[in-house]
């Protein structure tokens, strides 16, 4: 048995928020998620926008580590 609790992602935590507080109904977690992927494309897109921006500034193999990162969040469409 473990003392430590049990690790919930940000978005469980979220939803269970709205829950407990009447916000969300069961089955409507799919607006959350909707929404929490619009918000993480923007904000990888305003990232790879920073990026393309200050390549210049990235030295080596720099560029491809951001992208990886960047891509962590959104993964760019081929």
């Amino acid at each position: 048995m473990t003392t430590e609790p049990q690790q919930q992602s940000a978005r469980d935590r979220f939803i269970g928020v709205l829950r407990s507080r009447g916000m969300l109904k069961p089955g409507e977690e799919w607006v959350i998620d909707a929404n929490l992927n619009a918000f993480a494309h923007e904000l990888a897109d305003r990232q790879r926008a920073w990026a393309q921006e200050n390549q210049g500034a990235l030295a080596g193999n720099a560029w491809d580590k951001v992208h990886d990162a960047i891509n962590l969040i959104d993964p760019e469409q081929s």
